[in-house]
């Protein structure tokens, strides 16, 4: 009975070993599976310059008249993404190639607008061949810096076709390219929209509160000096509020009334530099 027993307990601790063994091989087996193989490299798929409509290496990308290369470690869109998808074609004169001729006309006013130049004057007129035919219509579009505005014409088959080629031409000598990228990038397909700030009908300073938290930026807060005058028996408050290292200060006899003034004075600082934040 003792030497079956043994026999029977030899039989038990060989299985354990052999179960063992079996499971630290399953273990090997999915270490080796998880683990790349170093040996291999994939390669990535040859896709043609064509094909991603930039120039080849060899030929160096005009922008701005001057021949640079774009860093492959830098990218012209604004820093965040405005973007949802891939960064569109580009032209040759490295901006991007908007969807409709149109919006060409609605970037240059918004850049008009942004940088306090004059809005675009614009001419049309009929294109009359050598032998007194029409062939279509000229237009021609001027804007730009003060004392340094531009003129820009082109020829199409009806006036707003001709307006916005002037504009596609122009645009570019005109407006400087970190500008009309930063406006472009906003009217391409995918791109975020932004919304406006409502200025009618609102305290000034929940607007400056609201264009502050859109920004980012710490929201201003007022500090107040009493000053009492014991012979008239008048008490007045004055409201001091900083802004963008900028001081913003009012008195008067209500302490509300002089922060309400600090902040109209403010608002009309952040409109004029920042229009296209507002709905006036």
């Amino acid at each position: 009975i003792q030497k079956q027993q043994e026999q029977q307990e030899q039989i038990k601790q060989k299985k354990l070993r052999d179960l063992r063994l079996q499971q630290q091989e399953q273990l090997r087996l999915q270490q080796r599976q998880q683990q790349p193989d170093i040996n291999y490299v994939q390669q990535p798929p040859s896709v043609s310059p064509a094909a991603l409509d930039m120039p080849p290496p060899h030929s160096p990308m005009v922008v701005n008249g001057s021949n640079a290369l774009p860093s492959l470690n830098s990218s012209p869109w604004p820093s965040g993404g405005v973007l949802q998808n891939a960064p569109p074609a580009m032209d040759e004169n490295g901006l991007p190639v908007l969807p409709h001729p149109s919006i060409y006309k609605i970037v240059a006013k918004e850049c008009c607008q942004k940088m306090n130049w004059r809005q675009p004057r614009e001419e049309t007129q009929m294109d009359v061949s050598a032998v007194g035919i029409c062939s279509g219509y000229r237009a021609s579009v001027s804007f730009g810096p003060p004392d340094k505005e531009e003129t820009q014409s082109a020829v199409a088959a009806n006036k707003k076709n001709a307006l916005y080629a002037a504009y596609q031409k122009l645009i570019p000598r005109v407006i400087p390219t970190h500008v009309a990228i930063e406006l472009m990038s906003k009217k391409l397909p995918g791109a975020t929209k932004e919304s406006k700030i409502q200025t009618r009908g609102r305290p000034p300073k929940t607007i400056v509160q609201e264009f502050c938290q859109k920004r980012q930026q710490a929201v201003p807060r007022g500090s107040f000096m009493e000053h009492y005058d014991s012979n008239t028996n008048v008490r007045a408050w004055t409201a001091t509020v900083w802004f963008e290292q900028q001081q913003y200060k009012h008195c008067d006899l209500n302490k509300k009334n002089a922060e309400t003034k600090c902040f109209q004075d403010m608002l009309q600082h952040i409109i004029r530099n920042n229009p296209t934040f507002f709905y006036l």
